[in-house]
């Protein structure tokens, strides 16, 4: 069973320049790391049980989180934190909706899914609600028009609760009106 995932579009660490390029003497570059010690630095990971970076309280508040691994209440494993990429086995509609959340709070702008059709299609909509661009699927025009649809009716929310003001920055969260889907 291969995984579903999110993969998050971060900027590239910054390259030095090639006068700062030069290794001081005694360090040694990933490459020779990787040749002397067979094993690529550790990158993308949460040390000691810390996020790989920023977490929504909603999600920590609906998970248990044990080093980058986030469990459902009942002990069954909902996804994976590996910082700028996100996996799950699970299809349930809150997984997806806290990974499209954790991505919206890293990314910078943009996703790729990967997976099976149903996480592809069901990721794309909640990134497309948050503000995402999403790679890695093609949607229908049911589901583009699906889509209009939850914008314009949280946009009218929007302003009937507050009619001075534009409508609010998206929130993928669970509050969209979607039931989860067991995983």
């Amino acid at each position: 069973l291969e995984a579903n995932s999110i993969e998050l579009r971060v900027d590239p660490p910054a390259q030095p320049s090639s006068a700062g390029s030069r290794l001081k003497n005694g360090e040694r570059s990933d490459v020779e790391n990787i040749v002397r010690h067979g094993k690529e630095p550790a990158r993308d990971k949460a040390p000691f049980g810390r996020p790989a970076g920023p977490v929504p309280d909603w999600v920590l508040e609906r998970f248990v989180k044990v080093e980058n691994q986030f469990y459902f209440l009942d002990g069954k494993e909902a996804f994976t934190d590996h910082g700028n990429k996100i996996t799950t086995y699970s299809e349930n509609t809150v997984v997806i909706q806290s990974i499209v959340a954790i991505a919206r709070e890293r990314s910078k702008g943009e996703i790729t899914v990967k997976g099976s059709d149903y996480f592809r299609k069901e990721a794309w909509f909640a990134a497309r609600l948050a503000g995402l661009e999403v790679h890695g699927y093609k949607p229908s025009p049911f589901e583009q028009e699906r889509l209009a649809r939850a914008l314009a009716r949280r946009q009218q929310i929007a302003q009937e609760n507050n009619p001075s003001k534009e409508a609010p920055e998206a929130d993928p969260g669970p509050a969209n009106g979607a039931s989860p889907k067991s995983s």
